[in-house]
């Protein structure tokens, strides 16, 4: 049986969005107080399918689906690791060979849904490091693994209603954690703390803003080739068709992956949580369908060493929105 499911999309390739999309107007957008989610404009101020959102349990109908399955998720591949200055992505699936690259189908889903990338949001605190919340409750990690349809540009993806596809995981620290063994072996964090701030934005959400310097390790091999990268203010994209922070990509330190597998997924996706939502950055296009595993992952702190403070965008409000769990 499964639940809602929450669906994100994150379009990686920024100088494809720009020649596709044009830059015809400066626009400026950031975390700042100035420039912070409670000033964008247009659709992310007045959408009706906003993203994040706080998932109130007592509201959920309860539908059933057939199994998602996640296809090729144990595959490995090269893949580039960007790091932009307040989060890391994981790429280059797409350079894969077709027959092995990650998708996922079924689950309520209409078609296949490729892996573009993939990346994590965490907090300084260990505590709120989610962009969604359950009943309000913040999970330390979460990770988003983000799909689009096969078969279009794209383009033409962000301009679907299910175009992109966000499987969403949270993950929780206990002493007792389950051993993502292709993670642990394979991937470690460090982070040097920057500046964190809480700001309010209504009477009843906050957004958390930082600018951090972050290091990725790879295992032993990797610990001293993963380039540092500059402390500052969040990125802002100069374009009119804006793309997610993770997505902006100036100046940023990259290195290759060879041999990667993923490694960081539950045993299930049985039960998830489904609504259709937005990008969480301007221009917040409602083109995503969120798909959020209902059970989250336990790991222990060693495993992952948990510092970098996210730059997300706070809970939309639900005004004037019917919440299903089965949108389209």
């Amino acid at each position: 049986m499964n639940f809602l499911n929450i669906f994100l999309i994150f379009p990686t390739l920024l100088l494809l969005l720009k020649l596709i999309l044009g830059a015809d107007k400066d626009v400026e957008w950031g975390y700042e107080d100035h420039n912070g989610p409670h000033t964008w404009e247009e659709k992310c101020k007045e959408g009706r399918n906003q993203s994040p959102i706080n998932i109130q349990t007592r509201s959920l109908k309860i539908n059933c689906f057939d199994k998602l399955e996640l296809v090729n998720y144990n595959n490995s591949g090269i893949v580039e690791v960007n790091n932009n200055g307040h989060g890391v992505i994981v790429k280059g699936f797409e350079q894969w060979d077709p027959k092995k690259r990650p998708y996922i189908t079924r689950g309520g889903l209409k078609g296949k849904y490729v892996l573009l990338q993939y990346h994590f949001h965490w907090a300084v605190d260990h505590l709120e490091g989610s962009e969604h919340c359950i009943d309000g409750k913040y999970y330390p990690v979460e990770l988003h693994l983000v799909h689009v349809k096969e078969g279009y540009t794209l383009a033409e993806d962000l301009e679907k209603p299910d175009g992109i596809a966000v499987v969403g995981v949270f993950m929780k620290i206990g002493k007792i954690g389950r051993k993502m063994e292709n993670l642990e072996e394979s991937m470690k964090v460090v982070v040097k703390h920057g500046n964190h701030q809480k700001g309010e934005i209504s009477k009843n959400t906050n957004t958390r803003v930082s600018g951090t310097e972050i290091r990725w390790v790879f295992g032993n091999f990797w610990s001293d080739r993963i380039p540092k990268i500059s402390q500052g203010p969040p990125i802002v994209s100069r374009f009119n068709v804006m793309v997610p922070d993770f997505a902006t990509g100036v100046n940023y330190t990259s290195t290759t992956i060879s041999n990667f597998t993923i490694g960081a997924l539950p045993k299930t996706l049985d039960n998830f949580y489904r609504y259709q939502g937005s990008l969480t950055t301007p221009n917040c296009s409602e083109s995503v369908t969120w798909t959020i595993n209902a059970e989250p992952l336990t790991i222990d702190r060693e495993q992952v060493n948990l510092g970098l403070s996210s730059t997300p965008r706070p809970p939309a409000t639900m005004i004037c929105r019917q919440f299903n769990n089965h949108d389209f």
